[in-house]
């Protein structure tokens, strides 16, 4: 699998776990998510991560090997997981909403459309 789909998945499991515990914070260890507890696709999550920190949409209070400790969603973040989504849902009707959808169906690319709509809103408020 592409580092791409590595990304857009990693991305399609933990933007819902973050948006429910809003405003809360949670930890993000690979050791949770057994597709990417391997040695190439662990530095792949760990990567997807730190995009994520560095782009500003979370924050977290600590890094140590293999994961992330204290991860909340920003307001940005927060935001653009919020907006309506660009597809039409049975269900829910907003951006995490769509992604948590796509994730559970294995829909692949509509992971990938909706990954990269939160990085475009997230680079236009830039």
């Amino acid at each position: 699998m592409s580092n791409i789909s590595q990304f857009n998945e990693i991305s399609a499991l933990i933007f819902p776990k973050l948006y429910e515990v809003f405003p809360s914070k949670l930890d993000l260890r690979v050791s949770d998510y057994p597709d990417f507890d391997n040695e190439e696709s662990s530095s792949i999550f760990i990567n997807t991560v730190s995009f994520y920190f560095d782009e500003g949409y979370i924050k977290y209070d600590d890094q140590l090997y293999g994961g992330f400790f204290g991860v909340r969603l920003t307001s940005k973040g927060f935001s653009i997981l919020n907006i309506e989504a660009p597809v039409k849902l049975e269900i829910e009707s907003n951006l995490v909403g769509a992604i948590k959808d796509a994730a559970e169906t294995g829909k692949k690319e509509l992971i990938k459309s909706l990954v990269s709509t939160v990085i475009k809103y997230g680079s236009s408020l830039l």
